[in-house]
């Protein structure tokens, strides 16, 4: 231990340590860190929510773009252009203008229509892709919908279109009227002659195969009642408007005339069947050299007589009622025979008074002469 003189204390040295310069804290930092903007803090939350949104509606749109080049094709079919017309490549004629056709709705004759369109566009008869390209423009409603339907694998042709278009609406044909439902028309109190003439004239145009003019005119005339029939069974008409002229004259007499203001319509129903057959006992009828079994069938094949279909009668049955015969006049009503059916005797009288029908003497056969007198 060294020695240090009397009286002297020597002072504790402390040992030397190394400092380092130090860094003068931040006074922004601090700032930030200790003292806070209450605005500062909505405004960040704000724009991230609306960068989260606009992010998720990209995503989304992206997602959607996505699923309609793999799924869109799928879902909604082919929208080729190529593929969704019935024909590809038509080339319209320069300067050609529609026709304006006549709108087929499915109730009608559809070979009719087929005529209709053929013949207005007979001009472009050979251009197959033309015709098959404007047939849509003849059809309205549900047959617009069913030629969008039709397949374009499945028409290649005029033909193929036509074909089908038959098969599609063939119903009409089979439910189109024939010569039976003309024999049953008859005219309706309410309606002039003219009018009847008119709408009868109109459904046998519809009539296959079509009514010459002779099976025309004996066919109407045979649906008329008294006066009508007994006034024109025996005129001489070369046309269908010679048979409306007579007859409004016979409407005009029969309007104006006292003898015919009572006179009722001839009895066609089962309540007056017998009555009219009691009033027809007491006709006579000039013999014929044949029966009226053999005469009908010539009669009908020359159209001088038509079948009238006839009210089956219900009991109580009047005396001369046989359920065993049939009257083949009547379409084969049960009731009585043809040989005793005063109807048909009453008309065989008007064709042989009005000369229509005449008989041989020497062969017991009919000579029916239709009177051609110019």
């Amino acid at each position: 231990m060294p020695a240090y003189p009397l009286g002297f204390t020597p002072q504790r040295s402390s040992s030397p340590r190394m400092t380092y310069p130090t860094q003068n804290p931040n006074p922004i930092s601090q700032q930030e860190n200790h003292v806070s903007d209450p605005m500062s803090t909505p405004i960040t939350e704000s724009c991230k929510k609306i960068l989260e949104e606009q992010g998720s509606r990209k995503r989304l749109k992206f997602l959607e773009e996505r699923l309609r080049a793999i799924e869109g094709a799928d879902m909604y079919g082919s929208i080729d252009a190529t593929q969704l017309c019935l024909i590809s490549d038509v080339v319209i004629p320069p300067k050609f203008k529609t026709p304006d056709f006549e709108k087929y709705n499915g109730t009608t004759c559809p070979k009719s229509h087929l005529i209709m369109y053929c013949r207005k566009m007979s001009a472009y008869a050979h251009d197959d892709k033309l015709l098959i390209h404007c047939f849509q423009d003849s059809l309205v409603g549900p047959t617009s919908h069913w030629y969008m339907q039709l397949d374009c694998s499945q028409v290649h042709r005029w033909k193929d279109l036509a074909d089908s278009f038959l098969k599609q609406y063939k119903y009409n044909i089979d439910m189109a009227p024939d010569r039976l439902n003309l024999q049953r028309m008859e005219k309706k109190n309410v309606e002039t002659f003219k009018e009847y003439a008119q709408r009868w004239r109109e459904l046998a145009t519809q009539v296959q195969p079509p009514l010459t003019d002779k099976e025309l005119m004996a066919m109407f005339i045979n649906t008329l009642r008294a006066p009508y029939y007994d006034r024109m069974v025996g005129s001489v008409s070369i046309n269908f408007s010679d048979v409306i002229t007579i007859g409004e004259r016979i409407e005009f007499e029969t309007n104006y005339s006292p003898s015919y203001q009572n006179r009722g319509k001839s009895p066609f129903g089962q309540a007056t069947q017998r009555n009219a057959r009691n009033s027809w006992k007491q006709t006579y009828f000039d013999p014929i050299p044949m029966s009226y079994t053999e005469l009908l069938p010539q009669l009908l094949k020359s159209h001088q007589v038509a079948i009238v279909p006839q009210e089956p009668l219900q009991p109580p049955y009047p005396k001369w009622y046989d359920p065993n015969v049939k009257r083949e006049y009547h379409a084969g009503a049960v009731g009585h025979s043809t040989e005793n059916c005063f109807p048909l005797k009453a008309k065989v009288q008007s064709l042989v008074k009005a000369r229509w029908l005449k008989f041989k003497k020497t062969e017991a056969e009919s000579d029916i002469n239709q009177n051609t007198k110019s």
